[in-house]
C-alpha cells in the first residue's frame, strides 16, 4: 500500500511537469475524418474497443487476434487471425493505433495493407518509435522478462492492453522513410511526438528528465528520438517526400 502511494505522488508530480500527447488526439480526428467519405474501412488491432462506430455510410471491418473477446455490435465483419489470410479488398481506409511495434515484419504488414487499400485510398497509423528511452527501456525489461511484472506495478491500469512483445520493425525515422520512398505510386506523410515521461513517472526525478528530453528533442526536432509516429500513405499519388 505504502509502495502504491509513493508510485502515486511521484506519477502526479510527473504529470505536473509533462506534456499531453497531443499525436493521439490528431490521428482520432484525422481517421474520423477520412472516415466520412469512406465506403469500406478496415481497423487492424482495435479488438472490443474499436476507434469509430458502426454505420449505415460505411462497411467497418476489423481484424485482430484475440478471440476471447466479445465483437458482436463492434464491426459489421471482425476476420479472426492475420491481415495475410483477409479476403476482403478495396478499402477506402485501413488504419490502426499502437498496433504495428507489435509486429515482426513491418515492412510485410505494409504491402499487405497496400494489397487491399484501393486506389485513392488511405492508410494510416499511430505507434511507438524504437530509438526513444522508452522505447529502449521497454526493450531491456523485455529481454530480461520482466515487462510485464513492471507494468503490473508501475501502470497497471494499462495491463490489459500493454505488455504484448515488440519488435520496432521499421523503428527509427531513417529506415521508414527510406521503405516508404521505395514503394512506387504513393504520397506520404510522418507526423511525430515527443512523449512516454509518464512511463518513468513512479521515479518522478527520472521522468522529469525525460520530459526535458523530449523537449529538447522537440525543440530542435530530432526525430530520430520521437517517441511516437503518425504514418498517413494515400494509395495512387506520385510521392513527393
Amino acid at each position: 500500500m505504502m509502495l502504491k502511494k509513493i508510485i502515486l505522488i511521484n506519477r502526479k508530480i510527473t504529470r505536473y511537469f509533462s506534456q499531453p500527447l497531443e499525436l493521439n488526439t490528431k490521428f482520432e480526428e484525422e481517421v474520423k475524418r477520412l472516415s466520412q467519405n469512406a465506403s469500406k474501412i478496415l481497423e487492424i488491432g482495435g479488438s472490443d474497443r474499436p476507434l469509430l462506430s458502426t454505420s449505415k455510410l460505411y462497411q467497418y471491418v476489423g481484424v485482430d487476434l484475440d478471440e476471447s473477446k466479445n465483437y458482436t455490435g463492434l464491426y459489421d465483419y471482425i476476420h479472426i487471425g492475420y491481415i495475410k489470410s483477409l479476403d476482403y479488398e478495396g478499402f477506402d481506409l485501413i488504419f490502426s493505433q499502437y498496433l504495428m511495434e507489435h509486429v515482426k515484419d513491418a515492412k510485410l504488414m505494409y504491402h499487405e495493407q497496400l494489397k487491399r487499400v484501393k486506389n485513392g485510398g488511405t492508410i494510416i497509423h499511430v505507434y511507438p518509435l524504437g530509438i526513444h528511452p522508452f522505447s529502449i527501456c521497454s526493450q531491456i525489461a523485455e529481454l530480461v522478462g520482466i515487462k510485464r511484472s513492471l507494468i503490473s506495478i508501475l501502470r497497471p491500469e494499462t495491463i490489459s492492453i500493454t505488455g504484448y512483445k515488440t519488435y520496432y520493425s521499421l523503428g527509427n525515422v531513417y529506415s521508414l522513410k527510406k521503405f516508404l520512398n521505395n514503394i512506387p505510386n504513393i504520397e506520404y506523410s510522418l507526423h511525430f511526438g515527443y512523449s512516454g515521461s509518464d512511463y518513468f513517472g513512479a521515479f518522478a526525478p527520472i521522468g522529469i528528465l525525460v520530459e526535458f528530453f523530449n523537449v529538447i528533442c522537440r525543440k530542435f526536432h530530432l526525430t530520430l528520438f520521437a517517441s511516437n509516429v503518425i504514418v498517413t500513405i494515400k494509395l495512387g499519388h506520385e510521392k513527393t517526400s
